[in-house]
């Protein structure tokens, strides 16, 4: 059975294990992302565990001179978060999730981040030349901020659909657990990445772009962004503005994969959706000290 993953593997299902391939190129991007898997803490929360898929096996060989890297892991039963949020609009998975995300939060600053961005900002303007002069803006504009990045673990693709809702036996019941899926190399480690990334899904629904929300559906996935945002520091001006800055940054990176026009028209709208949500920050006043730098989420939505 042929299964959804990231571009550049094969991902079947056979019985019950899955089993990951890529030759050449990709290959090494594959081993990298199975030992993040591997490396994946377990973490308890309040209603829910969340753990990465254990990785049973990573085996490489020659095909020809080129890598082939295979991964098996078990099969994981259940539903994505995606889908279960909006069958049962339950608030907990927001809050595990964030506080979990905030506890990976476990390095310094990142060394050089400025210029990881400015080499990564240089490797997509010669992918996509058209969005040269806003990439360049964008680089302008937070050249601070970039230089300001705490570091830490990271998924580096932690959408909804890249988390399966299964339940663990226990002693006496069957615990709920969040199971990560899908994990990707990225270009810079820190949090900030998976923040991003959730809030791409709850807060611009790149998930459901195919699927038609209705409000109370539009009305639930805010809520659950603003109960995400609370346990992930997203109520104070300077961490609201760097997960809007990477959550920018999100978009941008998938605009040279958008081929259809309803992944055109996400990216072109969720670009001046995000945008005009650093308009909704608060002005910094000295003489007010940490009360100005308060975001006051319940009021900070345009959507």
């Amino acid at each position: 059975m042929n299964l959804k993953g990231n571009s550049g593997c094969n991902i079947e299902q056979q019985g019950d294990k899955v089993v990951k391939t890529a030759i050449g190129s990709y290959a090494p991007r594959l081993r990298e992302q199975a030992q993040k898997q591997y490396c994946a803490t377990s973490w308890s929360g309040t209603r829910n565990s969340i753990e990465g898929t254990p990785v049973l096996n990573i085996k490489e060989d020659l095909v020809g001179n080129d890598l082939k890297v295979t991964v098996t892991m078990p099969f994981i039963e259940g539903d994505t978060l995606a889908e279960e949020l909006l069958k049962h609009k339950g608030i907990s998975s927001a809050e595990d999730l964030g506080a979990f995300i905030s506890s990976n939060f476990t390095f310094g600053k990142v060394w050089n981040s400025k210029v990881i961005f400015k080499n990564k900002i240089d490797d997509m303007i010669k992918k996509t030349p058209e969005l040269q002069s806003e990439l360049q803006e964008f680089l302008k504009e937070f050249e601070q901020d970039l230089g300001d990045i705490k570091g830490g673990y990271c998924h580096g693709d932690l959408t909804l659909e890249n988390i399966i809702v299964g339940h663990k036996e226990t002693y006496s019941t069957a615990a709920r657990v969040l199971y990560l899926i899908d994990f990707l190399d990225s270009f810079i480690d820190t949090p900030y990445i998976d923040i991003a990334t959730v809030l791409q899904d709850s807060l611009c629904h790149w998930s459901y772009r195919y699927t038609e929300l209705d409000e109370d559906d539009k009305k639930y996935l805010r809520r659950f962004s603003q109960e995400f945002l609370e346990r992930v520091g997203g109520n104070y001006r300077p961490t609201m503005k760097k997960i809007l800055i990477f959550l920018l940054f999100k978009i941008y990176r998938i605009v040279p994969y958008a081929k259809d026009d309803v992944t055109k028209r996400w990216c072109s709208d969720n670009i001046k959706y995000v945008k005009s949500l650093f308009d909704c920050l608060p002005v910094p006043d000295k003489d007010n000290g940490y009360y100005s730098q308060y975001v006051n989420l319940n009021d900070f939505w345009r959507k």
